[in-house]
């Protein structure tokens, strides 16, 4: 294969966090934790010196800080709610090389879909 045995992950090159959760008992009696998840910083990293830099990445004029993370797709898969912080993290080592990706996020009340095409290997972290 083109990577040589490496693990590589896809990545959006975005940082999110926990907005509000909620837990609750579902139908079959069983606790739930259900948490909203919304970007906090879009195309950026922090580097040795703690300092925010750019970074060259997918998520670059696609995701908006403060966009609420709804639902991912790869391909015509199976859409995935996204109610945990490691919901997108654990679902992006499924992202392959031409693989495209749909997001619909909640921007400022609406839904938006936005859609990468992960064709770079660039936008992949070896593991």
């Amino acid at each position: 294969s083109a990577n040589k045995g490496r693990v590589v992950k896809a990545q959006f090159g975005i940082i999110t966090t926990i907005t509000n959760s909620i837990a609750g008992i579902d139908d079959n009696g069983k606790l739930y934790t259900s948490e909203e998840i919304t970007v906090y910083k879009v195309a950026q990293e922090q580097n040795e010196q703690g300092e925010w830099v750019n970074l060259d990445c997918i998520a670059k004029g696609k995701f908006q800080v403060g966009d609420v993370l709804k639902t991912i797709q790869i391909g015509d898969g199976e859409i995935v709610k996204i109610d945990r912080l490691f919901t997108v993290s654990e679902y992006l080592l499924n992202v392959r090389l031409g693989d495209t990706v749909k997001v619909v996020v909640e921007r400022g009340g609406v839904a938006t879909e936005l859609v990468f095409e992960f064709n770079d290997l660039k936008y992949f972290n070896v593991l």
